[in-house]
């Protein structure tokens, strides 16, 4: 996920968007969330979105529904969020006449863009979860960290190294010091 600090959500109570940019907002989780995304090729997104099952919705993920939940954004993710990303990232530092007033100007509008395809992203992961059944999926009530693990563990493709493994223990400790998020 962007930056998001210049983006507001409306109060939608305990959305996935507004959850999110609570807990993108928390200290440390954004740098958490973006070393998983570049060490350990993460979706943002389906992280956050793993993380609200468990904290908001009180539903555990299993490995099957994880893989349904990123497959059922992975185009979206990969054809327009990550070259928007991509593209900020590049006007950065070049290519000339970049970087300069107006390709700054440029670039924040891209991020702008990008921020809003991530919010595209969320709400089409939040209709997905509208899909599942209660009593579908793990047999107890959602625990954060066990779901990020199951994120985790489907974007490493088997169990993650001890770095993934500490970063989504942040993640999880923000939460528990984050006000309490009212369940829908």
């Amino acid at each position: 996920m962007s930056d998001a600090d210049n983006l507001r959500a409306e109060p939608t109570g305990a959305s996935l968007w507004t959850f999110s940019l609570d807990l993108y907002g928390a200290p440390g989780v954004a740098e958490a969330c973006l070393a998983l995304q570049e060490r350990h090729r993460c979706d943002v997104n389906v992280l956050l979105f793993a993380a609200w099952m468990g904290a908001v919705r009180h539903r555990a993920i299993i490995p099957a529904e994880m893989a349904e939940a990123a497959a059922s954004v992975r185009d979206w993710h990969a054809k327009i969020v990550r070259p928007l990303r991509s593209l900020r990232r590049r006007l950065k530092s070049g290519p000339p006449p970049a970087p300069n007033e107006s390709s700054e100007s440029l670039r924040a509008r891209i991020k702008g863009i990008e921020l809003e395809a991530e919010r595209t992203e969320l709400a089409a992961l939040e209709r997905f979860a509208a899909t599942w059944h209660a009593g579908t999926g793990a047999q107890h009530d959602g625990d954060t960290l066990a779901n990020l693990t199951t994120a985790i563990r489907y974007f490493a493709g088997g169990e993650p190294a001890p770095e993934a493994r500490e970063l989504i223990r942040t993640i999880e400790n923000r939460l528990t010091h984050m006000s309490p998020v009212a369940t829908e």
